[in-house]
């Protein structure tokens, strides 16, 4: 038996990511809100590629609207591990 490997998929962009981004803020304000908050979970993996290295009480999340751009809050000692993310030339980070 022959064992064939698949091709690797690319990686995504900071281009997909903030796509990704675009669209959840303007599903909000279609939805008449004002923004969106997205904290540590799957929801924050697909949006940016980051996922904190450990979930404590310290406060990390992503705000979207259609007016700003999009910021994420982290943790001063969590912030290399941000910068690191895949997405994370799509945001604009703040300790």
């Amino acid at each position: 038996m022959t064992m064939t490997s698949l091709p690797t998929p690319a990686a995504f962009t900071n281009d997909d990511f903030a796509a990704r981004m675009r669209r959840v803020a303007s599903a909000a304000a279609e939805n008449d809100l004002a923004g969106v908050i997205v904290t540590p979970g799957p929801d924050l993996v697909w949006l940016i590629g980051y996922q904190p290295t450990a979930i404590t009480e310290r406060l990390t999340m992503l705000v979207l609207s259609p007016d700003n751009d999009p910021t994420l809050l982290v943790p001063i000692l969590e912030r290399p591990d941000a910068e690191a993310a895949q997405g994370a030339g799509s945001v604009s980070l703040v300790d």
